[in-house]
């Protein structure tokens, strides 16, 4: 992407984001552990979370690129055993968190 055409976020936009975006991370964790109960299928939540953190990243000059890989593994999350898809998650919401204590 041309630099002269970036759209810039300020500091603490990105911080809002991120905030939010850790607690989305939790509810795809939620919603896995729910299906069996409630029959709700969260592919849908978490491919709408992965086309807003592939759209995002490039804003984040490509920092939540770890993030989206990690979302896009667990997308066939019925196949992997819960202690996998529980480990991704939290790791993905630990570089969330990172980012949002030491943004510039």
């Amino acid at each position: 992407m041309d630099n002269e055409n970036k759209l810039i976020l300020s500091k603490e936009a990105k911080q809002e984001y991120l905030k939010k975006l850790s607690k989305r991370m939790v509810k795809i964790l939620c919603l896995i552990e729910e299906e069996k109960e409630t029959g709700n299928n969260p592919e849908g939540f978490i491919l709408g979370q992965l086309f807003e953190i592939n759209a995002a990243n490039c804003l984040f000059d490509f920092h939540l690129t770890d993030i989206v890989i990690k979302l896009n593994g667990i997308l066939n999350y019925t196949d992997k055993p819960f202690n996998i898809i529980r480990k991704q998650i939290f790791e993905a919401k630990g570089i969330i968190d990172y980012l949002y204590k030491n943004i510039i």
